[in-house]
């Protein structure tokens, strides 16, 4: 494909930049940690995949629930754990032997400091002849007792203080704070009891143990491996995890984890692994030479520019980048830490992205690290796709390339040793970078609610224009679209983008998109769907209703504000390593309860009714044989709103018709809505009424309801387009009355007669 010259964006101009030389890689360094807020849910750069806590957590408004995130973690990580892999082996594929060093010796002393620890009669009693062991192993190296300091930059959201129980740093002065994971190497796990391990090596059972023990360690070294690979720039790592008198060796890249048989502490393995380990290159020890240091002149000069963009504090870095239409090309960019650090999943794509200072072209723009699923198209192939069919409203591509890293935990699946859950190939991930010519403000900074829609509605056409294409995102999330200076908006992020002739008949093996955006019908079924061109629309609605529930004036209290987010965005349930969701979601549609929200009437209340109304109807249940008349026009009526969604077109129309309406407010900017605190005991609260108090404040029950009960229609599996109903749990008559008891709709009265329920929870929470 040839690269397009002509920018589709204002405010930005295309440019290819010259090649550089390539530089000597020194050691990398890590990017030094910022704080996560904690006041509201943070917007991301880009949206991993589902159903992964990535997908949930960039946009999630729980950000005081800790207490299973652990077991969220180790729930995840079940069918990414592959082992138990022979030592040697081990050895052989991910740490060879150092070129020229000298043989292997291990040290009588630290065995017998091995063989002290394993006497024990406790955990806490272990970590100092451990320590002592260890440290024995790894001369210039340090290994520090960690387990009572914890990181207070190591959480994903907030301030988690994870604190492994030894931690290895490299050479050199020691960390200012004794547990410090942005400059971990190694850290290692202790545990006294063997029910505690989350593997086993006997042949008759899965791999990965379900007891609770198993599952609370398994989310403690995945926990950590998150926080090494978020607060450093990484490859792959390895973590150590010992289990009373034998130790495990685990490596991690964002394919999957492989974890070694089981090591006697008295033996040679562990220390041989150590000996290696602080004698080979920071590349074979994971550590990604892609990112090098800048020149302190290099970083005055980004500094001065990106002072409007990001923390002085942070040391600057430079990115190489290649380029996959001149393969010889190699580019380098200043930048410092990652814009934002919400990586909660130790697979996937893991995206980053950073605002760069490029040197040549003295310009700013926009770069984004990922590792690609390898067998889905390159996104920077779809950019030069896009442009050059002249696609309208997105971003100038400067230049995107593979960095030659590519994940090896895949390569283990097949081996006669592998056991692991069930047995689905992990995706193979390459490292990857793009470079973007322009540079957005998120969704959530609007000045005004007419450049909200505006942006939105930008977006929309972008989509469509994709999707004349053949082209569907698949992705569609607050972070996704960006606002430009001049307050229009860029549809981004195409790396899960599929063509619909793939789509069409292909068995779908994972579900794609943010958790909170995604469409109800994706979110209900127990199996992933077949994405629609009807499921990117829904979500360009769920965003626009998030942001307007978090950043308009409404009257609900913080309470209520957190909860009807929780239930409406971020309710989820984990079954077999697959969530599902979204009948709340659809119960929100279906009973129009926008409408009630508190926010103040005008053209984006009235937008965003009608857009209800039509998204509600594809939710609808059809009246039985026998209904009456009035089910059966009612329904009638719903299925011409259906059909207005089988192209971009009525909801484009819909966008540009609000904003030619007089009445929208010139200065109502967006501004954070208070949330409620974040407590064991809200979590408690919301976690015991969350799915009943759904259907009392958001379905109403109009009169005469319970009359028509016989009348509700039973599943039929045979619809799969507008009526398709996934395999979840069916809601109780409450929410199938509502379904199927609307009267037509009229200027004076709503569908749903939900008035006087819907701010039950306001009322409740306010007493």
């Amino acid at each position: 494909m040839s690269r397009s010259t002509t920018p589709n964006v204002d405010d930005a101009s295309h440019v290819t930049s010259l090649p550089l030389p390539p530089s000597r890689i020194p050691a990398p360094i890590s990017p030094k940690p910022s704080q996560a807020s904690v006041t509201g849910p943070p917007i991301p750069q880009s949206t991993p995949m589902a159903p992964k806590q990535t997908s949930k957590a960039i946009h999630t408004t729980q950000h005081y629930l800790y207490t299973g995130r652990k077991n969220e973690h180790a729930a995840e990580m079940v069918n990414k754990f592959v082992g138990p892999m022979p030592f040697t082996n081990f050895l052989k594929k991910f740490l060879p032997p150092p070129p020229d060093a000298e043989a292997f010796v291990f040290s009588e002393v630290a065995k017998k400091k091995f063989e002290e620890a394993t006497s024990k009669k406790s955990e806490a009693a272990m970590y100092t002849p451990l320590l002592h062991a260890l440290r024995l192993c790894v001369d210039d190296f340090n290994f520090v007792d960690t387990h009572a300091s914890g990181d207070p930059n190591s959480g994903v959201l907030a301030d988690e203080y994870l604190k492994p129980d030894l931690t290895l740093y490299p050479p050199g002065p020691p960390p200012s704070r004794t547990t410090d994971i942005s400059k971990a190497e190694i850290v290692v796990e202790v545990k006294f009891s063997a029910d505690d391990d989350p593997f086993t090596d006997d042949p008759k059972s899965n791999f990965v143990r379900s007891s609770e023990g198993a599952k609370n360690t398994a989310g403690q070294v995945t926990s950590y491996a998150i926080a090494q690979f978020d607060l450093q720039f990484r490859v792959h790592a390895f973590s150590i995890l010992i289990i009373n008198n034998y130790a495990r060796i685990i490596y991690w890249d964002r394919a999957g984890s492989v974890v070694t048989e089981m090591l006697p502490l008295n033996g040679s393995q562990l220390a041989e692994f150590l000996w290696r380990y602080t004698r080979s290159t920071p590349e074979a020890r994971g550590f990604d030479n892609t990112v090098i240091p800048a020149t302190e002149e290099e970083a005055a000069e980004a500094e001065a520019e990106l002072k409007d963009y990001e923390s002085p504090s942070v040391d600057f870095v430079k990115f190489l980048v290649r380029n996959d239409l001149d393969p010889g090309e190699v580019y380098h960019y200043i930048g410092r830490r990652p814009v934002f650090k919400y990586n909660s999943s130790m697979t996937g794509r893991a995206t980053r992205t950073f605002v760069v200072w490029d040197p040549e072209r003295k310009k700013i723009l926009f770069l984004k690290d990922t590792w690609r699923i390898a067998n889905i198209a390159k996104e920077g192939d779809v950019y030069v796709e896009l442009h050059n069919a002249g696609v309208q409203n997105i971003a100038p591509l400067e230049r995107a390339g593979d960095l030659h890293q590519r994940t090896r935990a895949q390569e283990c699946t097949g081996e006669a040793w592998a056991r692991w859950g069930k047995k689905r190939p992990f995706r193979t991930h390459e490292h990857y970078r793009l470079v973007l010519g322009v540079v957005g403000r998120s969704l959530t900074t609007f000045k005004s609610t007419k450049e909200l829609v505006t942006a939105v509605l930008d977006a929309i056409k972008a989509h469509d224009q994709m999707y004349k294409l053949g082209i569907l995102h698949r992705d569609i999330s607050v972070g996704n679209i960006l606002i430009l200076p001049n307050g229009r908006g860029i549809l981004i992020d195409f790396d899960l983008c599929k063509r619909v002739e793939e789509l069409q008949g292909a068995r779908q093996v994972e579900r794609s998109g943010t958790w909170q955006f995604m469409s109800a019908r994706l979110q209900m079924s127990a199996i992933p769907l077949t994405p629609k061109l009807s499921d990117d629309l829904e979500s360009f609605l769920h965003v626009l209703i998030w942001v307007a529930l978090l950043y308009m004036p409404n009257n609900m209290s913080p309470e209520s504000l957190t909860r009807r987010l929780d239930i409406v965005f971020d309710a989820a349930q984990t079954s077999n390593g697959f969530m599902t969701g979204g009948e709340d979601k659809r119960v929100f549609l279906r009973s129009h309860a926008v409408r009630d929200c508190g926010f103040v009437e005008g053209p984006l209340f009235d937008l965003l009714a009608t857009l209800s109304e039509t998204f509600g109807a594809l939710y609808a249940l059809p009246p039985k044989r026998n209904a009456r008349p009035l089910l059966v026009q009612t329904w009638e009526y719903q299925q011409e709103l259906v059909k207005q969604l089988d192209s971009s077109d009525w909801m484009i129309e819909t966008f540009s018709e609000a904003l030619e309406q007089d009445g929208w407010p010139a200065n109502d900017a967006a501004k954070m809505n208070e949330l409620a605190e974040r407590t064991n005991a809200y979590q408690k609260k919301r976690k015991t009424r969350t799915h009943t108090q759904t259907v009392d404040y958001m379905v109403g029950i109009p009169e005469g309801a319970e009359a028509e009960k016989e009348n509700v229609a039973p599943h039929d599996e045979s619809q799969t387009d507008v009526q398709e109903r996934p395999s979840t749990p069916r809601p109780n008559k409450r929410s199938r009355i509502d379904d199927e008891s609307e009267e037509p709709p009229s200027p004076s009265k709503s569908p749903c007669r939900a008035d006087r329920v819907l701010m039950r929870l306001n009322t409740d929470d306010a007493a």
